[in-house]
């Protein structure tokens, strides 16, 4: 497998920037995705489980083990990606990150820095940095079905990253970091 990027000119109008490329007056609404060709094969050997794109030019994978692995962690990898006027979208793979364990949600972190946000299937939380570097912040109590960070400049204002993100467990918890906001909520 490959992969392709589609991406718009106008913030978040992919409808708009589509019917401005579409020539056919049917009304299908698909963009032209450019071909990412890389300096190095991705993943290999690895299933891609998650893909996130924190900034213009950083694409990020999470790629599970490699059969016949020992372990059952998942990895990062990093792209830095390369737009030249040629249409094919070039990228730069950078070294695979062990995060020790298996990645359950991936979410953007609004705000300036390029920062994801990595829930682990035992509920805790990872931050990875747009310097490349990756750090855990203040656990869910439980693993959550759901989950919404906060802004990378008001989560680094709070005391050690107490609460980096909003998260919903499957019983209907909701949380701010470690702590419980509410329950029952549908």
């Amino acid at each position: 497998g490959g992969l392709a990027m589609a991406r718009c000119v106008e913030s978040d109008l992919w409808e708009e920037t589509a019917e401005a490329e579409d020539d056919d007056s049917d009304g299908d609404l698909l963009l032209r995705a450019s071909r990412i060709i890389c300096d190095a094969p991705l993943a290999v050997g690895r299933l891609v489980r998650h893909v996130a794109c924190p900034s213009r030019d950083t694409l990020l994978l999470v790629a599970g083990p490699r059969a016949g692995e020992s372990t059952a962690d998942d990895v990062l990898l990093p792209l830095q990606l390369r737009f030249p006027d040629s249409g094919v979208v070039e990228a730069t793979v950078g070294d695979e990150i062990p995060v020790g364990g298996a990645v359950q949600l991936l979410s953007i972190q609004p705000g300036e820095e390029a920062a994801t946000l990595l829930q682990l299937t035992d509920g805790s939380l990872l931050r990875f940095a747009g310097d490349g570097s990756l750090h855990p912040v203040a656990n869910f109590p439980r693993p959550c079905i759901w989950m919404a960070p906060f802004p990378s400049a008001a989560a680094e204002s709070r005391p050690a990253m107490q609460c980096p993100a909003l998260g919903l467990d499957s019983g209907g918890t909701l949380y701010c970091g470690r702590a419980t906001i509410a329950t029952a909520v549908t």
